[in-house]
């Protein structure tokens, strides 16, 4: 079988089959050529080794191919980065389309594949991202439709000696390459791209050495600020260049130019065949390659970009090389030819080096296996597009691949939680991904199953409507752009949302997630958040952020977190009420950061005991103005303040009122803020070690007593009365032989209706006012 070849060394040049950009034209390449274990093919139909590509790479070893010989749509997203030394490419004469997100591995390549990702996402998710890994290469791919706030290709922390050559990127509003955060590292080559209708290349100045080199631009353009960066043999239409290093050989139409050395540039209409049709080949006299007619075709005027390239660049891969072309097609077999060239120019040839022979051996029955490890999949798949039950005995199940859900209304179902489980055969495997990346999918059902795995996506949901998780232990829950999604009952590391709607998040416990929260709400509309246990988290408890607005989180428990209880960073109009938050490591409650918080209400709850503080609130890059009310808590025994704005930059306006204060080893009320506000009504403040007050008055109706809680060690926190107290552990009222001062004692025009009789007609202070547990009060 022939193969596309790749050569030893970017200085030795040689030809390649280019599937992806043009038919039958051959580019550059310049990697060096991996061993070839195996092929392993992938095929919709069932008439390959596998039907999907993650299957595939999960039995694949380093050294060998996937191969996709159909050209199908493949909506699956591919982590390479635990998979090193893979080649996925298009068999000959296929132009397979793949929807989801490429992590880039070392010594991995894609070749001639189509890849996007779904327009209807948005929010900074770049198609093809490489953090830190070298040596992969990208080539004869046509990348397209790149999301707004997104990067066909993402570049970060030491990614090096990466190619991404011979390529068509293309359309959508977000920008073609973004290279940062690589200091040292770089060395990245970017050659013989196409790329147009979408933002270009950006290199940030701590990526050096890195490569532009014999690109088309057309609207597009390049900014860099590596001074190591060589910018040459490009063509720019409609763009720009913005560079701190050398500008070399580089045609400039309807463009401008500023780079730290410019040097043989050229201003010139560079004629291009036909750049709206997406034709970008050089007019010429001499022949230019048609590549829908697959032959050479001569025009009645020749673009002054032919040999007019970096004289000391290779040429001799050109059908009649005396120097390079400028633009995409410099050094391949498709370059334009000058206009005193012999005619007939050479056709191309179908194969230029083949790959080497496929190492000798047994092949693995990958049939067999797929049987063994594949079955819930297979069951799946079997059901009928309306939906329906799969059943998963008890035992424990391995699976090969994450199993996916790519239809509605079905319900996948264990035995029980501690009696049916699914395990990876491998660390990247074992989790169960529901919806297809741009289509929404309803109405299905996780249920009575363990995931043995840790880590924060055991269930992934992604647009998916009017489905629940109910009952999973092992690995997190992760939802993306959800709606009306339920999951309750579950024993897991993590629940994280990411720009939903409507979500029910109820009797679960969310523990032992390393480095983050145990319940994380981002971007996420109306979500309730209640009767949960979030507890021995790597961050903290559970957390509101970016957009999180008109929340309810109730009822819940979040104790010995490493950072605070609950998190507000970013959640209008959300209600913070009735949680118990104790013994974390940092502050009960923290509101602030980045976003607006204005509108949220927190009430009722139970926090005492936090090494830090009560409730803390933190500094934030924008100067929002945030009213937020604090009412009825009580904020007892905590290490630092009980209520603290050390506020700079947000002008918050905080209203405590009915609040008990007391015994926390600062202040009670701390404002060292000189633009935020701290208003004090109806609390009482007492036993506090540096005192009430510090930046706040005192408010009308505060007091400072002893509340004369039940029992504050233990955290029971219902006020003493002769009238009536509610004992939860005994279940009943029961009477003591004093009153607390706290008794009818709140703001009076504070609502006390729910509030048992006797009562006074006037709110208690502390955690139970104007609920059914407050203690009994009047005359």
């Amino acid at each position: 079988m022939n193969r596309v070849g790749l050569v030893k060394s970017v200085a030795s040049v040689v030809l390649v089959m280019f599937v992806g950009l043009f038919p039958d034209a051959y580019l550059l390449a310049g990697t060096d050529a991996p061993l070839v274990k195996g092929v392993l093919t992938v095929r919709k139909d069932g008439k390959g080794d596998f039907t999907r590509i993650v299957p595939a790479l999960m039995l694949s070893e380093p050294g060998e191919i996937i191969e996709i010989r159909d050209s199908a749509v493949y909506r699956e997203s591919l982590n390479l980065a635990a998979f090193p030394k893979r080649t996925i490419r298009a068999g000959k004469g296929q132009s397979p389309t793949l929807i989801g997100i490429v992590i880039m591995g070392d010594h991995v390549v894609l070749d001639g594949l189509k890849i996007t990702y779904p327009s209807k996402v948005r929010g900074g998710e770049s198609t093809i991202r490489s953090a830190g890994k070298k040596g992969w290469v990208v080539r004869n791919c046509n990348i397209y439709d790149i999301p707004y706030n997104s990067q066909a290709f993402y570049m970060v922390n030491g990614t090096r000696d990466a190619k991404i050559i011979c390529n068509r990127i293309h359309g959508g509003r977000g920008g073609a390459v973004y290279i940062t955060v690589n200091y040292d590292k770089g060395g990245n080559l970017i050659a013989n791209n196409v790329i147009y209708n979408c933002g270009g290349i950006a290199i940030s100045g701590n990526s050096p050495n890195n490569r532009i080199v014999s690109n088309t631009f057309y609207k597009s353009g390049i900014v860099c600020r590596s001074a190591s960066t060589a910018i040459e043999n490009n063509i720019v239409v409609s763009g720009r260049i913005r560079s701190n290093g050398p500008v070399r050989y580089n045609c400039l139409w309807k463009s401008d130019c500023k780079g730290l050395v410019e040097k043989e540039n050229i201003t010139q209409d560079p004629l291009l065949a036909d750049p709206d049709k997406g034709d970008f080949h050089l007019k010429s006299r001499g022949g230019r390659w048609n590549p829908k007619a697959r032959n050479w075709e001569r025009d009645k005027a020749t673009s002054t970009c032919i040999d007019a390239g970096d004289p000391k660049t290779e040429c001799k891969n050109e059908p009649r090389g005396k120097r390079i072309n400028i633009g995409a097609y410099g050094n391949t077999a498709c370059a334009s030819a000058g206009r005193e060239d012999k005619w007939p120019l050479p056709q191309p040839k179908a194969d230029v080096f083949a790959l080497p022979k496929v190492t000798p051996g047994p092949r693995k029955d990958y049939a067999a296996l797929m049987k063994r490890y594949g079955w819930i999949q297979s069951k799946i798949d079997a059901l009928e597009p309306k939906g329906g039950i799969v059943n998963i005995p008890e035992g424990t199940h391995t699976v090969v691949a994450p199993i996916v859900i790519e239809k509605s209304n079905v319900i996948l179902r264990g035995a029980g939680a501690d009696k049916t489980v699914i395990k990876g055969l491998s660390k990247e495997s074992g989790n169960i991904t529901v919806g297809l990346l741009g289509k929404d999918i309803s109405g299905v059902v996780i249920e009575n199953l363990s995931i043995g795995r840790k880590g924060r996506k055991g269930v992934c949901f992604v647009y998916v409507t009017k489905s629940s998780v109910r009952n999973v232990n092992g690995a997190g829950v992760y939802l993306r752009c959800c709606e009306d999604i339920t999951v309750k009952g579950c024993k897991i590391n993590n629940i994280f949302t990411d720009r939903g709607k409507d979500l029910i998040i109820t009797d679960n416990v969310c523990s032992h997630c390393r480095g983050w929260w145990g319940i994380d709400i981002q971007g996420t509309n109306h979500a309730t958040v209640s009767r949960n246990v979030c507890h021995s988290n790597g961050n903290g408890g559970i957390k509101l952020y970016s957009g999180a607005v008109n929340c309810i989180i109730t009822d819940n428990l979040c104790y010995g977190n490493s950072n605070e209880g609950i998190s507000v960073f970013g959640a209008s109009g959300s209600r913070i009420e009735r949680n118990i938050c104790r013994n974390n490591r940092w502050f009960g409650i923290m509101v602030g950061y980045p976003y607006r918080n204005n509108g949220v209400i927190i009430r009722n709850n139970r926090i005492y005991a936090n090494l830090k503080g009560g409730i803390e609130f933190r500094p934030s890059r924008y100067e929002y103005r945030n009213k937020v009310a604090v009412e009825s808590n009580v904020i007892d025994s905590n290490g630092g303040d009980g209520i603290s704005l050390p506020v700079k930059h947000r002008r918050y306006t905080v209203t405590a009122r009915n609040n008990i204060i007391t015994n926390n080893k600062g202040f009670g009320l701390n404002r060292t803020s000189t633009v935020a506000t701290l208003i004090s009504n109806y609390n009482d403040i007492w036993g506090n070690a540096k005192g009430a007050y510090n930046g706040v008055s005192k408010g009308a109706g505060d007091i400072s007593v002893n509340p004369l809680f039940a029992d504050a060690a233990k955290g029971e926190f219902h006020l003493k009365s002769k009238a009536g107290r509610w004992d939860p552990k005994a279940d009943k009222w029961v009477s003591d032989a004093v009153v607390s001062p706290c008794i009818d004692a709140g703001a009076p025009n504070s609502d006390w209706s729910v509030e048992p009789a006797p009562n006074g007609g006037r709110i208690n202070m502390g955690v139970y006012g104007n609920t059914k547990e407050a203690s009994k009060g009047g005359k």
